[in-house]
């Protein structure tokens, strides 16, 4: 008779336990926990937004972002907004300096080579005048720095066309005695009838 063989069924293995190493990655970093508040650093030379902050700390909130992610975003957000005033501002300067080009080489209005012609400049200056009292005046000039257009060539014509209709006037000159009335010196005086009707032919000078 045959002997069955008796089989020790296997016992489950030992699950090895957790390394501390392991343990601590699955808990979440202190950094990784949602703050109740954000608190940002800007830039130096630069103030946080507080109304920003306020409409953006929900946002992040809802998203699980930590007070680390948080700062990362702010600081991205800066870098860009920098570039963009960055390119704004290389943009206007490059206008600028090509209005002043075609300023200065226009026969019209400047010397040629770095400035207006001195004429140019006083009706500019006499236009601006005309704008009305010293803090008009110095709230325009202002206006045109902060824009640009002070260098606009079409403004600085039309400165240029206004300050030329606003300089004095030029002394005129006589031209001689008008022939139907006055006679040059030497000349025989002619009669009541001749002064009041020099076009008709019996009034004609013998």
């Amino acid at each position: 008779m045959d002997q069955q063989a008796t089989t020790t069924p296997p016992t489950e293995a030992a699950k090895p336990e957790a390394k501390p190493a392991e343990a601590a990655a699955e808990k979440k970093p202190d950094a990784a926990v949602v703050p109740d508040k954000y608190e940002f650093k800007a830039p130096e030379g630069q103030e946080v937004d507080a109304k920003l902050v306020e409409a953006v700390t929900p946002i992040f909130k809802e998203l699980g972002i930590s007070a680390e992610g948080a700062q990362k975003l702010f600081d991205f957000h800066n870098a860009a907004m920098k570039s963009v005033t960055d390119t704004l501002t290389n943009t206007m300067n490059e206008t600028r300096e090509a209005w002043r080009g075609e300023v200065v080489k226009d026969p019209a209005l400047g010397n040629g080579t770095d400035n207006l012609k001195p004429e140019v400049r006083a009706n500019i200056a006499k236009a601006i005048e005309a704008v009305g009292d010293a803090k008009a005046v110095s709230a325009f000039k202002e206006a045109m720095d902060l824009t640009g257009a002070g260098d606009n060539p079409a403004l600085i014509r039309g400165l240029n066309a206004i300050g030329k209709l606003l300089s004095e006037g030029t002394l005129v000159r006589g031209c001689g005695p008008s022939p139907a009335g006055q006679v040059a010196p030497g000349t025989k005086q002619p009669s009541p009838a001749q002064a009041l009707y020099p076009n008709l032919p019996s009034s004609a000078q013998s």
